[in-house]
């Protein structure tokens, strides 16, 4: 079973009609109807190139580095595209860009900036929110959100708010100490409060530190700021309510880390899901007043997972904690019909079954609206597999990332990976059908969308392995129509 690759062509054909009447000789048939063809993308901003033209596979090269990070659908089989590229060989020292394209990557829109976009949504309508970095200090960034029409005409920006960071909790390392203290609050100067958002070292980490999702006119917002905290602006950008998800910690406070995922349901549901380690559930139960019991026989720094439920006003209905043997990292979450599909990536134990005593291997967890069980599903689809996004159509869960490369217990990358997109039946959790794209060097699909039966991919070829000399690299880009 695999993904087609068939081309789809659409025929238009206009029909004009005359006539007159038989009385009037002064009558004339109307002329026929004028119909203006939707512009046509005549540019190559994305400097694409094929790969495999048969197949719609396609290379984007605008400088010494190249990636393409976020794909949405846009009214009219227009996709937006956000990446980032660097024109000279030097790590840390990336652009930001976007694109409106059709399906194959040519382009209508296109505008590059030294500090870039960090994420976009777009809702039922047509339009679409895009955040800005706009530059505050030397290295300091604050998002301007900004409001399109389908045409890409600006209505409305404002700026992206956030609360102030909130109080830390010091959580030693050593397992004997914690035992004794598991943890120590450390005050900050700055009490919540309403501040606006900053971000530091964007070249090193723009993307993944603030997350859009649009639904019914309404922007929701999860992001990182000394901890992770969501918000809900209404269609004019204003700012209705933020809450604060989880406690400030060493695992959620670097530079680096994350904000969580959520996901909304059709009937208004926003769900969230985070991870939190073992050693931080005392301070969690301590901040947020609840009860988590500390699984058995697992590592201090291993990974569970925190699901909540929130109401449309940002009323929390429902928290569930689920842990695992596994330290699981959640990438990714999609919810269809009240059920929570969340998506991880876990270093799993395959001691006999390999040359290295654990492995990446990609995994879903099935969470119902309540307290039921979740249920959880492995793949283990080539050597390495790591996750990097889900998204469900027509009864169908799509999941992508890279797969077949090989990662030594040090973590360095030793042998190239592949990009694969895996299909997996809602009715038949446990199967999943795979097909890879392979490059001459590394491959993966950092995003994908689906739109009137056509799968449309972003991501990056031939990234280099950990400690190349070579850090060049291009986007990824594929149109793929899916058989039914």
């Amino acid at each position: 079973m695999r993904l087609g690759l068939t081309i789809a062509v659409a025929t238009i054909t206009l029909l004009t009609g005359c006539g007159g009447s038989s009385t009037d000789s002064q009558d004339q048939a109307p002329p026929p109807k004028t119909v203006t063809p939707p512009p046509s993308p005549t540019e190559n901003k994305l400097n694409i190139t094929a790969l495999d033209q048969n197949n719609h596979v396609y290379s984007s090269d605008l400088g010494y580095t190249t990636t393409l990070e976020r794909v949405f659908n846009l009214k009219d089989n227009k996709l937006l595209v956000l990446g980032e590229t660097s024109s000279v060989e030097e790590l840390g020292n990336k652009e930001g860009f976007y694109a409106i394209t059709n399906l194959d990557g040519q382009t209508y829109q296109y505008e590059q900036t030294q500090e870039g976009f960090v994420d976009a949504c777009v809702f039922d309508s047509g339009e679409y929110v895009i955040g800005r970095f706009k530059r505050e200090d030397t290295d300091r960034f604050s998002v301007q959100l900004e409001r399109y029409d389908g045409s890409g005409t600006l209505l409305q920006n404002a700026e992206m708010k956030a609360l102030s960071m909130d109080v830390k909790y010091d959580i030693p390392a050593d397992k004997s100490a914690w035992l004794k203290k598991p943890f120590t609050i450390i005050p900050t100067d700055n009490p919540l409060s309403e501040i606006p958002y900053t971000q530091t070292s964007i070249t090193w980490w723009r993307f993944n530190n603030v997350k859009f999702s649009c639904h019914d006119n309404n922007l929701y917002v999860s992001y990182n700021n000394g901890g992770q905290k969501i918000a809900k602006y209404d269609i004019n950008l204003q700012l209705k309510w933020q809450k604060l998800i989880d406690i400030r910690y060493w695992a959620n406070s670097s530079r680096a880390s994350e904000a969580i995922e959520m996901a909304l349901s059709e009937n208004g549901f926003l769900y969230t899901v985070q991870n939190i380690s073992t050693d931080a559930i005392p301070a969690y139960n301590h901040k947020f007043s609840t009860n988590h019991a500390i699984p058995d026989n697992t590592e201090q720094s291993a990974m569970h997972m925190i699901v909540k439920t929130f109401n449309v006003d940002g009323e929390q209905l429902n928290e569930q904690f689920i842990s695992d043997t596994d330290s699981s990292l959640v990438e990714d979450v999609q919810v269809h019909q009240d059920s929570v599909f969340v998506g991880i990536s876990a270093r799993r134990s395959k001691t006999g079954k390999t040359r290295y005593s654990s492995e990446w291997d990609i995994g879903l967890v099935k969470i119902y609206h309540g307290e039921r069980a979740a249920e959880r599903y492995w793949y283990d689809l080539d050597k390495e597999d790591v996750l990097r996004g889900v998204k469900i159509s027509n009864g169908t869960l799509f999941v992508h990332g890279h797969t077949g490369g090989v990662q030594v217990d040090t973590n360095s990358w030793v042998e190239h990976s592949k990009a694969f997109i895996g299909k997996i039946n809602l009715e038949n959790l446990a199967d999943i059908a795979v097909e890879t794209i392979s490059t001459a060097r590394s491959a993966s699909f950092q995003d994908l969308t689906i739109q009137n039966g056509v799968l449309s991919a972003v991501g990056l070829e031939n990234a280099p392995m950990t400690h190349s000399t070579d850090i060049s690299m291009a986007g990824l880009f594929i149109k793929k129509t899916l058989d039914d």
